[in-house]
């Protein structure tokens, strides 16, 4: 009985309830990133891209394996990674080099518009639905589902009526029934759902230990593309000053961005993000995308997610400071959840890095979770100070649990801004502002919400779960009931889940390293003064 009694109240204690989050261990390459020791190639400095393209294919036909570059360094462009099961490795990030402009691309295909009606089915958290008819869908086929925007959520200030997507993998059809690979993030029952892509996609293929070096390139429009890639990755690499975009994702579905250095742009400012999940409603969004164990370095934002970006894994990344401009650039975006209309149900874990949060311009977002970071609002490369989460306007349903927020360097002025300008300094929340580049309440974005909007948007606040997070205003862990919102269980403990992804201590972690390394309930971590990193 009394196990029976312990068991119930650590399910009613979880602070994030069920229909704010989802199975996150879903993403990521499936059954993760294969070392394949199969060595289709071997080639060497003065190749053509012509020739490690051939390579490639014909790895590929013969049942897959590796295309392997010695080290050295390689002048070339347009490497163009395409065919199924290959990976393309080099000595190492600091050994084989890779120079040039557009270097490589990593995936390739089409889609097809399918526009067939899901007709029962499709709540959220299920792996399956009724469709109208199976036209064009088999087992095997990568798709995307879409439905009408939850007017409760949604809302974009470019237009659009359908933003809720999710990518996925059908894996079997029975009758009108089809089961996909992961399960939906929200639900796809009501609001006129429908089958809205099919695509022809590439799968399980790599770029692995070697260096991008952009340096010296201009006019590159795709330093390295990313579409209709099935269980993609890149592991172990040195991405390096292109222009633009280090990297930009579109049509992806369970791909892998890990342990990969990501740094300096050509023109520091808007538009040098690390990572760019830039998906499209013409050509297809990102779903299940797992980054993890990467350092960001002088890019602005390190990750930016927009468009329908979906069931995304964020964890255990190392960012040092943004470069919003070349000088004096402030606090901003390390890690941006929103940036285009709708981001929902991603997992940010781990991470450490100036500012987290969402910034409203081209519309919402809704249901991100940071769990266990540090965000310090204080920029090293300048030494400027700003609030550490920063959710602008039309960010919803929000949970921030276990966090460290603010720093002795930073020394924040209040707990959250409230007034136009943000006059008195930095806190630690900003909430429901309308602008990116300033702390005006009066929208200078050009992109205003439709119907008009009064600020801070409070709904912001009002639907925003924060439990166990240190400050440093407070400086103290906050098990605030006030700060859970009105139609959510107050948590019965003071407990934090370890994580939302890992059952135990990750393979990888190193060995006499405490795990997990952030939280309220982390005690002698020498990351700041507070020990709680």
């Amino acid at each position: 009985v009394l196990l029976l009694i312990l068991a119930s109240s650590t399910l009613y204690a979880e602070p994030i309830p069920q229909d704010r989050r989802i199975d996150w261990t879903t993403t990521g390459v499936p059954g993760g990133i294969p070392n394949r020791t199969n060595i289709c190639a071997t080639l060497n400095t003065g190749t053509t891209a012509s020739a490690i393209n051939s390579a490639i294919s014909s790895c590929s036909n013969s049942g897959g394996g590796v295309v392997y570059l010695n080290a050295g360094t390689y002048n070339l462009t347009g490497i163009q990674l395409y065919s199924n099961n290959v990976t393309l490795r080099g000595a190492g990030a600091d050994q084989t080099i890779l120079k040039g402009c557009n270097i490589v691309n990593l995936g390739n295909g089409y889609n097809s518009v399918s526009g067939i009606s899901i007709t029962a089915g499709g709540a959220k958290g299920s792996t399956s639905f009724t469709v109208a008819n199976t036209n064009g869908l088999r087992a095997d086929s990568m798709i995307e589902i879409d439905r009408d925007n939850d007017p409760n959520l949604v809302v974009s200030t470019t237009g659009g009526s359908r933003h809720i997507r999710q990518m996925n993998m059908i894996t079997s059809v029975n009758g009108n029934v089809i089961t996909v690979k992961n399960p939906l993030i929200w639900d796809f029952s009501n609001g006129n759902p429908k089958v809205k892509f099919t695509f022809s996609a590439t799968r399980f293929s790599g770029i692995e230990n070697l260096k991008l070096d952009h340096a010296g390139t201009s006019g590159c429009s795709n330093n390295l593309l990313w579409q209709y890639c099935y269980g993609c990755w890149l592991k172990g690499v040195h991405s390096f000053k292109p222009t633009n975009y280090h990297m930009t994702l579109v049509g992806t579905l369970n791909g892998e961005i890990r342990d990969s250095y990501i740094a300096d742009a050509q023109t520091y400012g808007a538009n040098n993000a690390g990572i760019a999940s830039y998906g499209s409603a013409q050509y297809g969004s990102n779903s299940s995308m797992k980054i993890e164990n990467n350092i960001f370095n002088r890019v602005f934002p390190g990750i930016e997610l927009q468009n329908s970006s979906s069931g995304f894994y964020m964890g255990y990344n190392y960012a040092y400071g943004t470069m919003a401009s070349a000088s004096n650039g402030p606090v901003t975006w390390m890690y941006s959840d929103n940036h285009g209309p709708h981001d929902m149900m991603n997992l940010w874990e781990s991470n450490v890095g100036e500012m987290f949060g969402s910034d409203g311009y081209f519309g919402g977002s809704s249901h991100g979770t940071a769990v266990r970071n540090y965000f310090t609002g204080h920029n090293p490369i300048f030494g400027t100070v700003d609030d550490p989460i920063r959710l602008n306007r039309l960010s919803y349903n929000y949970n921030l649990v276990g966090n460290v927020l603010g720093s002795s360097d930073e020394s924040p002025k209040k707990y959250a801004q409230s007034t136009d300008n943000c006059s008195g300094g930095a806190g630690i929340y900003r909430l429901g502002y309308p602008n990116i580049g300033n702390c005006g309440l009066s929208d200078v974005t050009g992109n205003a919400v439709p119907g008009g909007m009064s600020y801070p948007d409070s709904k912001v606040n009002s639907t925003l779960l924060r439990w166990g997070n240190y400050d440093y205003f407070n400086k103290a862990t906050r098990w605030i009931s006030s700060e859970i919102p009105s139609n959510v269980p107050v948590p019965t403990d003071q407990v934090i889940s370890n994580s939302y992804y890992y059952s135990s201590r990750p393979a990888w972690w190193p060995t006499g390293v405490q795990w997990p390394a952030i939280g309220p309930d982390v005690t002698g971590g020498n990351g700041d003064v507070s020990g709680h990193v």
